[in-house]
């Protein structure tokens, strides 16, 4: 059989790609009333719907003020970018980036929701060191450099970076050592499952060298916030960690 791959270098289409659009929901949250969010409708995304958690924005309170700044890297539909502005409030804002052009349009929709109590910019691009090919067939800036020319009144102010550790978050972390120097923001780091040991081991190393104490995000309490090590890194598929300067 030919493959389309083959048959497109011919001039023959491609297979469209399919376009799934998003949902707007209305979630009643305690203190916050009614807050609108805007779900994917991928397949996928809709056997586990994306939520915003009281519980989240609670935890993320204990760490942040009104009027502080974070960043999203890597936001997906930005459900957690919506638990960081309610965090910092109207007078803070969160800076949410994201390199995958299918799932974007639903962080932009959750950009305009909410205005009254939340300021989130969405932006499609990718996070990568100067030179560097761009991945995902999209705009590709070192992560300074991008903030200083699109958001430089909002540096000073940085208290806070989620983003993911998975094949890329070696090179990542990396990326933003000279901004996390200079800032100290906490960090909020999702380890997936397919993390192996050495690598899960390197990222806590990696964290303590830079001075911050590394913890289970929300996991703290009437015992106090559960502290994450080398010896205990493997005892979870998935790990959602904080890590405090």
């Amino acid at each position: 059989m030919t493959s389309r791959p083959f048959l497109s270098r011919l001039g023959w289409p491609r297979p469209a790609t399919p376009v799934h659009g998003h949902e707007v929901v209305s979630l009643e949250l305690p203190e916050f009333g009614p807050v609108q969010l805007a779900r994917w409708l991928h397949p996928d995304a809709r056997r586990t719907p994306a939520a915003v958690e009281p519980a989240h924005v609670a935890a993320m309170r204990a760490h942040l003020k009104p009027g502080d700044v974070a960043l999203v890297i890597g936001a997906a539909e930005g459900a957690e970018a919506l638990e960081l502005g309610l965090a910092v409030g109207p007078s803070g804002a969160v800076v949410a980036l994201e390199a995958d052009r299918d799932v974007f349009p639903v962080l932009a929709a959750n950009g305009a929701l909410n205005r009254d109590r939340i300021r989130l910019y969405p932006h499609l691009v990718a996070v990568a060191r100067a030179g560097a090919p761009p991945p995902f067939g999209v705009e590709a800036q070192p992560l300074e450099a991008f903030l200083r020319a699109r958001h430089a009144d909002l540096i000073e102010r940085l208290r806070w970076i989620s983003f993911r550790f998975g094949v890329h978050g070696p090179a990542l972390l990396e990326t933003l050592k000279p901004l996390v120097s200079a800032r100290r923001p906490h960090l909020r780091i999702a380890v997936g499952r397919t993390a192996r040991r050495a690598q899960r081991q390197a990222l806590i190393s990696s964290l303590g060298e830079m001075g911050y104490r590394v913890e289970r995000f929300a996991a703290g309490g009437a015992e106090g916030p559960e502290p994450i090590t080398a010896a205990n890194a493997m005892g979870w598929k998935r790990l959602d960690l904080l890590a405090a300067p």
